[in-house]
């Protein structure tokens, strides 16, 4: 953090060396002096522009918060290391520790009320890596070596929160169900994961408990339903398709890691186009994408508008679904497809000033449509809802028995 203008209990004082002096004739008194710093590297323990008051002492520890002039700059930094009778000090919200030795003379003051530190995990292994080689090559080269890591990370900083992002969203992890542990990667979730429990729930009620000979998990993903299902012992064997590579290769670790290769099988599969019509299910559960057209004035737009999870662009991935569904049907077959406000024209999310999704009418009246032209029966539209808030639509249909 850096000096801004002193608040109306400070000297008039504009330059770091005016202040550097007035604390040097204040710490033989321990006289106090109130200011404020701008700046984020002391976030969340400083904000920016906060009024903090120093003590203007020399006498400071590990962990204290001091203010110290550096160049034509007073800085506002937390001691996180000694090394001899010198310190190392950094901004919490950084992950580098200043390229400085501090002298206790160079200690304008810290601050009275010491605020407590969050330490980012990087940074403290970097202290850990750096603090043996002082001791071993000497402060010199380890101040350089701090000084050639802040320059790389300056340059490297204007893409490193999207190359974290990426990095979460592609590591990989695992969410338990019963006894099966199922394998996914975060950016294949949609959320599958929290809607697993819900669903088998929703089995349980509307197939008043009876247990399928082969359930399908269309849209599957990861396969989080179609797995929570069948640990729940809620079907003998399970189908699982995705038109995406990437999540059959994981729902292919969660069977090799189960020994599932007899009761589960799987397809890289636009809707049904690579599933043979031997293929016969009485059960079928999805979280397809459910959204029709989404806004692009929406703040959320450039971020999903080509990602496979939410889009349906016309209901073209529905309208292909029940076009070809009743070939994979056993008679008496039941369907929960979820969806999203069905009534609505238009999805808005919260905290937000626009819609997110918009419809041209109420999607049950084009499901409904879909239903009836698959040979299918409309059943009712059930709510689903989650113990995180979310609230979905049920959309149920059921293939008739045969001879009705």
């Amino acid at each position: 953090m850096r000096r801004s203008t002193p608040s109306a209990a400070s000297p008039s004082v504009t330059e770091p060396q005016q202040l550097a002096a007035i604390a040097t004739l204040w710490k033989r008194t321990g006289r106090e002096l109130t200011t404020r710093f701008t700046g984020a590297s002391m976030r969340p323990a400083i904000d920016d522009g906060a009024e903090v008051t120093l003590l203007c002492v020399d006498n400071v520890r590990l962990g204290d918060v001091v203010a110290y002039v550096y160049g034509d700059r007073v800085i506002v930094h937390r001691i996180v290391a000694q090394w001899g009778d010198r310190f190392i000090a950094r901004g919490d919200a950084n992950v580098l520790p200043d390229p400085v030795l501090l002298d206790r003379g160079d200690v304008i003051g810290k601050l009275v009320q010491n605020p407590p530190a969050r330490t980012p995990i990087a940074a403290s292994l970097f202290l850990v890596c750096i603090t043996p080689m002082a001791h071993v090559f000497g402060t010199r080269i380890a101040l350089r070596i701090i000084g050639v890591c802040r320059a790389a990370y300056r340059r490297l900083r204007p893409g490193l929160p999207e190359r974290v992002r990426r990095f979460r969203a592609n590591r990989l992890k695992s969410r338990r169900y019963g006894s099966l542990s199922v394998a996914y990667r975060p950016r294949l979730d949609g959320p599958g994961s929290d809607l697993a429990e819900p669903f088998v729930d929703a089995v349980k009620l509307h197939c008043q408990g009876r247990k399928a000979q082969r359930a399908f998990e269309w849209c599957a993903g990861p396969g989080f339903i179609g797995f929570a299902l069948l640990a729940e012992g809620l079907c003998e064997t399970l189908c699982l398709a995705d038109i995406n590579p990437e999540a059959i290769d994981v729902v292919r670790r969660t069977v090799r890691q189960h020994k599932l290769e007899d009761r589960v099988t799987f397809y890289t599969s636009d809707n049904f186009d690579s599933i043979p019509r031997s293929e016969k299910f009485d059960l079928i559960v999805a979280n397809p994408p459910n959204y029709f057209s989404l806004n692009p004035t929406h703040p959320l737009y450039d971020r999903f508008k080509d990602d496979l999870r939410p889009n349906d662009p016309g209901w073209r991935i529905h309208e292909g679904f029940y076009r070809n569904v009743s070939n994979y049907l056993m008679p008496g077959a039941t369907l929960l497809i979820l969806e999203i406000e069905t009534l609505n024209c238009e999805v808005w999310l919260p905290g937000y000033d626009v819609p997110y999704d918009v419809r041209p009418r109420p999607p049950i009246e084009d499901f409904k449509r879909m239903i009836a032209a698959a040979g299918l029966t409309y059943a009712e539209t059930a709510p689903l809802i989650t113990s995180f808030g979310f609230r979905g639509d049920l959309v149920i249909s059921k293939m008739p028995l045969q001879g009705h």
